[in-house]
């Protein structure tokens, strides 16, 4: 009976042994696909230098961001094309400055034009108003001393006196009409339209 076991034991053990060799004269097995054609889909990672086959410099003379690129990777490109965009920093603040000038400059023409600003015109005739009432004043005055000193009822340094107040206030009148004619000639001056 020992050996029934015996040989019972060993069955298993020649069954594998036969398997076994059985799968070594076998040809291998090996899948496959039919073959059809599809876009290769594999990413290999690994270290490298990729060189062109032919070198071309690209120079930009002035500085700025890129913007817009409109060719793509590997995309050939003719002599002369559009390569990229470059931004140019400060060029739109400068263009917004020099249109806020112009259309300042515009509405200052357009107020000289209809004749100055009003407060401005106010004051020009408030202040011509005042120094032809000082004027005014002293014409009678000295009209009045110049009367009662015919009649000796006046002093010839009193006739002086208002004379030189009248002479006074005359060139005050002269001083104030350049002053404000210079003013507004200083304005157009300075008002220019490029």
């Amino acid at each position: 009976m020992a050996k029934r076991i015996f040989l019972l034991a060993l069955l298993p053990v020649a069954a594998l042994i036969w398997w076994a060799v059985r799968q070594k004269n076998q040809p291998p097995e090996i899948p496959f696909t039919r073959v059809h054609r599809e876009t290769l889909v594999s990413n290999l990672i690994t270290n490298g230098k990729a060189e062109p086959v032919e070198w071309q410099d690209i120079r930009v003379d002035s500085q700025g961001l890129v913007v817009k690129v409109p060719v793509k990777e590997g995309q050939m490109v003719a002599k002369g094309a559009l390569l990229g965009q470059l931004s140019e920093p400060g060029v739109k603040e400068d263009l917004a400055a020099a249109e806020a000038r112009e259309e300042q400059a515009r509405t200052s023409v357009q107020t000289l034009n209809q004749g100055g600003k009003s407060v401005e015109l106010a004051q020009i005739a408030s202040d011509l108003e005042h120094t032809r009432v000082d004027h005014d004043q002293a014409l009678k005055e000295y009209n009045s001393l110049r009367r009662l000193h015919e009649k000796q009822a006046a002093t010839t340094v009193d006739v002086e006196m208002a004379r030189a107040k009248l002479r006074e206030t005359e060139q005050a009148h002269r001083d104030r009409m350049r002053e404000h004619l210079h003013e507004v000639l200083a304005k157009v001056e300075a008002t220019s339209i490029v």
